[in-house]
Formats: structure tokens, C-alpha cells, sequence
């Protein structure tokens, strides 16, 4: 799960290059976006390396549950644990999709910003 203070960085960092931006400070500006790509490689990898993790634990789930369930003196204890089990990986899920949203939103801002600071701060402009 994403920590707060990690939430509270993704906005210093939004909010820094939108002050440079406003400012066409050409020098943060660049330092910021040279770093973009692989920020945003990094988070699509370890999201996918998320995202794997809790599909092979959901394949492995669905087949514990099946097998209990095809047991004729399946216990209800058992199904109960992996109800529990099921509920974890859907937090996960719901965890993941979460950083998703808010990374999708980092990046359409700093696509924004740096829409904005190519249109006004041209070469010349500052």
C-alpha cells in the first residue's frame, strides 16, 4: 500500500515542477522530466510484478478451493480460512488498482505541466 508520505512526495513533486513551470525554470524543468521515463518504468515494474503475484495467488486459491469443495466432507472451517485468505488478495488488488489511479493522475499532470512549459516558455520567452 502506498505510505502517506510517499502520497505526500508525489504532490512536493507535482507542485515543485508546477512552481518551476510557472517560473520557465528551464534547468528543474529538465532535471525533472530527464528522470520521468524511468520513474515511470520502474513503477510499471514493480506494478506488474504486483499485479503477477496476486493472480498466481488467486489461481492458487481457486484451485485449493475447488479441491475442498470437491471433497465430499469438505469442512467449513477450511472454506472459511480461504474466504479470509480470498478477501487479503482482494485488498491487495483493490490496493494496487489505488496506486494505479494515483500514478495515472501523477503522470497526467506532469504530461500537463510539461505541455504547459513548452508553450510558453520558449527558448527566448525567459
Amino acid at each position: 500500500m502506498i505510505a502517506l508520505a510517499l502520497l505526500a512526495s508525489i504532490s512536493d513533486d507535482i507542485d515543485t515542477l508546477g512552481t518551476a513551470v510557472a517560473k520557465c525554470d528551464r534547468p528543474v524543468v529538465n532535471t525533472t522530466m530527464s528522470a520521468e521515463m524511468g520513474r515511470r518504468s520502474d513503477f510499471l515494474r514493480q506494478a506488474f510484478r504486483e499485479q503477477e503475484a496476486i493472480v498466481a495467488a488467486r489461481r492458487d486459491l481457486a484451485q485449493r478451493r475447488l479441491a475442498l469443495r470437491s471433497n465430499v466432507g469438505a469442512q467449513a472451517p477450511g472454506l472459511a480460512a480461504l474466504d479470509t485468505e480470498g478477501a487479503i488478495i482482494e485488498d491487495r488488488q483493490r490496493a494496487l488498482n489505488d496506486q494505479r489511479l494515483l500514478e495515472n493522475l501523477r503522470q497526467e499532470s506532469m504530461d500537463q505541466l510539461r505541455r504547459l512549459f513548452l508553450q510558453n516558455c520558449a527558448p527566448g520567452k525567459n
